[in-house]
């Protein structure tokens, strides 16, 4: 898995899968995040369209490690 350094990248991982949400993982470069939080933003939205919902994120090494789940009905 590679980690993602722009928006694209990110939203293109998130469209392009075809799975459970439990399966699916996200790393974003530490750069990617802006201060006024633009890039998560969209990102978020691509997530919430698939249904799914943020479940754990994980500081590491010159990344973020997000983990999702499904959206409650």
């Amino acid at each position: 898995m590679s980690v993602c350094k722009t928006v694209a990248e990110a939203v293109a991982s998130i469209q392009s899968f075809d799975g459970q949400a439990e399966d699916f993982e996200l790393l974003l470069c530490e750069s990617f995040f802006d201060p006024v939080g633009v890039n998560i933003s969209i990102v978020t939205d691509a997530i919430l369209e698939k249904g799914w919902m943020p479940l754990k994120v994980e500081q590491r090494s010159g990344h973020r490690h997000f983990t999702y789940q499904n959206a409650p009905d």
